[in-house]
Order: structure tokens, then C-alpha cells, then sequence
């Protein structure tokens, strides 16, 4: 999958952010961070700590690609329209935007899984992943052994967290439902974190949770005719976005 540039290289982010104890929490300090809010409880028992996981959310999630993209997102973590639930979605793919290693192992580890019909991955799947990527960036991946099994851990942590995955070691894969709101969200989001491509070919559509036939026949619901246009030619299809609101 294509990459946004401020995604940078590979980091440690997916360590920190699954060590967060309360995901919500992290929704609040966003909104203050963000200058929604004036409120900021998101603070541990040493100010090093809170300090350590205040760097990791603004990396994790606070990068956005425009005004247009940023007030999208802000708006959906404050919407009553979303449940918590819906609202861990919309968070997991904001982090997929910002973090290069967390979309990566998502991509190659957890959908494959998924789509090939597994209903469980364990740790151990995610570290012989991050070891084939330190073989192939060395550069960006100067990890020991014992980094890399800390992170693979931690990634399946944060699936659990993000309602993606259940149970202690051998995580069961939840594959979300992804309601009328959430569609119509992502079909927004796609846009404007990646404005220049206006098709399926949008790397966000790849976490849609759906396949392309399905995107395609949802775009076409009659329910969504006052928020896009599609056209399509054979297998392309190109959405214009009506409004934003």
C-alpha cells in the first residue's frame, strides 16, 4: 500500500499507544490537543509517562493531510451519531493514515488473515512479519529480537482495543460492521486524506471491510444519491463528493 511522505519511517508508536489503559481517554486529550476542548484528564502516575503517551497519540493520529480532513475526523470523534464502538473505528483508521509500521502489519498480517478466511492470529504471525521488514529496512528497522516480540504483542493489543480482535494469546479476528454512518465516513475520509485519488484505488478503501464489489454496490444505494456522484467506466469508478457536512 502506498504511503503517505508524513508517515515517515517505521517507529515504535504501536508500542506506546497499546499500552494506553483507556482508548476513550485518548479521544478527549485529541479534542483538547486539537483545541476542541479545554478539559486534558489523559495523565499517568509520573509526568515522564504522561508525557511518553501524549507524543505517542499526537503521532498516532494528530497528521492530517488538510483542514478539510482534520475537522472531518475531529467531528466524528465528537458526533452523537457514532457509538464508542463506531468511534474506535474511525480511530484505527486515522492511526492507519498516520502510522507507516501500523498499516503495514494491518495490510499483510491482519486482512490477509481475515480474507483468507483464518479466525484467529496470534503474536507470533506479527513478529515473523516485522522480521521480514527489518530484513527489508534495515534501515529503518534496527530492532532487537526482544523489541520486535514487544511490538507484535502490542499490535494485537491494540486490535483488542480498537474492537478488531478478542481474547488473551491466539487473538480471535472480529471483522467490524460497518453501518450507513461509518460508509458514508470513509468514503469522506478516503477523499480527503487522499484527494488525488478519486477511485477504488484509494488506499483507505483497502480497510473498508468490504470487497469491491460491495463498495460499489453501497456507493450506488439510493440512500447516499445527495452526498456523491459516481461514474463508472467497466471496473473504475470515480466518486465526487456533493458535500462535506
Amino acid at each position: 500500500m502506498e504511503l503517505k511522505e508524513q508517515q515517515g519511517k517505521y517507529n515504535s508508536t504501536v508500542n506506546v499507544i497499546g499500552g494506553v489503559p483507556d482508548y476513550m481517554s485518548m479521544i478527549d486529550f485529541i479534542n483538547c490537543e486539537c483545541g476542541c476542548t479545554s478539559s486534558d484528564a489523559f495523565s499517568f502516575r509520573t509526568a515522564k509517562a504522561t508525557s511518553r503517551f501524549k507524543k505517542a497519540v499526537v503521532d498516532a493520529f494528530i497528521s492530517f493531510e488538510s483542514d478539510k480532513h482534520k475537522d472531518l475526523f475531529l467531528k466524528a470523534l465528537n458526533s452523537d451519531e457514532f457509538s464508542n464502538e463506531e468511534k474506535m473505528i474511525v480511530m484505527f483508521w486515522q492511526f492507519l493514515y498516520c502510522n507507516s509500521l501500523f498499516v503495514e502489519i494491518t495490510d499483510n498480517v491482519f486482512l490477509r488473515a481475515l480474507y483468507s478466511g483464518r479466525t484467529s492470529i496470534s503474536a507470533s504471525d506479527v513478529e515473523a512479519y516485522i522480521k521480514h521488514l527489518k530484513v527489508q529496512s534495515s534501515d529503518d528497522i534496527n530492532w532487537s529480537d526482544s523489541t520486535i516480540k514487544t511490538t507484535a504483542s502490542k499490535y494485537l493489543t491494540v486490535l483488542k482495543k480498537f474492537g478488531f480482535a478478542d481474547g488473551k494469546v491466539q487473538k480471535t479476528i472480529c471483522a467490524p460492521h460497518i453501518s450507513s454512518s461509518l460508509f458514508i465516513y470513509l468514503v469522506k475520509f478516503a477523499l480527503a486524506a487522499y484527494p488525488e485519488n478519486t477511485t477504488l484505488d484509494n488506499p483507505m478503501f483497502r480497510f473498508a471491510f468490504l470487497d469491491k464489489q460491495s463498495i460499489i454496490n453501497r456507493l450506488k444505494t439510493i440512500e447516499y444519491i445527495p452526498i456523491w456522484d459516481i461514474a463508472q467506466i467497466g471496473n473504475e469508478v470515480t466518486i465526487t463528493l456533493k458535500q462535506y457536512e
